[in-house]
């Protein structure tokens, strides 16, 4: 895993959802505050429970503490169906194609992000923070594909991640994608241009608190 991919997943960890508007991920924080939404008895954050399963996964060598965690979001699903349900599964399934391939096992790291990519997809009514996941593990992706087929998932990224900053200019995960994928460009494509820019606007974020702590709202300061 290239250091900026690393760094992006650490950026995730820090801030999970901005909310500077409804269609950024006030739906996600509204639906975390509904009593009625009872995402699990586990106060603990999903995402650190996602991460920690991830460690314990490379730990122990093998994937069973990712597939329990989602299986776990999958029960969660089928009670309450719902967008941040399903970012969790994407999520995890990133992880899950960065543990294949630290275990050099690219055929289900493949499958794993692909099936991510699949499922952020087929959500409805995406927010920005839905399209900046989904631009990042198409970016991730192209390291398994060539030629046309790579050129193909590398404009969706670009118009993924354009699409979550037009949806909201405060999302700080979404630059940081912009500027990996602008980084890994090969400069007679393009590539290289705007990646300080962006990282820029990525650092001039902040992070605030929100309630309850599943969520945090990140915005551009």
């Amino acid at each position: 895993m290239n250091k900026l991919t690393l760094l992006i997943s650490i950026v995730w960890l820090c801030c999970t959802s901005c909310s500077a508007n409804h269609n950024s991920g006030t739906e996600y924080v509204r639906l975390l505050e509904d009593n009625s939404f009872e995402l699990t008895e586990n106060t603990t954050p999903i995402q650190k429970r996602i991460y920690q399963s991830f460690v314990n996964s490379i730990i122990s060598k093998n994937t069973s503490p990712l597939d329990t965690m989602y299986k776990e979001l999958g029960n969660m699903y089928s009670k309450n169906p719902s967008n941040v349900i399903v970012y969790w599964k994407a999520y995890l399934l990133y992880y899950k194609s960065i543990y294949y391939i630290q275990i050099n096992d690219k055929d289900n790291s493949e499958h794993s992000i692909n099936a991510g990519i699949k499922l952020l997809e087929e959500l409805k009514r995406k927010n920005s923070d839905d399209f900046s996941l989904l631009a990042l593990l198409q970016g991730f992706s192209t390291q398994f594909q060539s030629g046309i087929m790579a050129g193909r998932i590398s404009s969706q990224r670009e118009k993924n991640v354009k699409r979550a900053i037009e949806l909201d200019p405060s999302n700080i995960r979404a630059y940081y994608v912009y500027a990996n994928g602008d980084f890994y460009t090969p400069v007679q494509y393009g590539g290289g241009k705007k990646v300080e820019e962006y990282l820029i606007n990525a650092y001039t974020g902040q992070c605030v608190p929100a309630k309850p702590e599943y969520l945090c709202q990140c915005k551009r300061a």
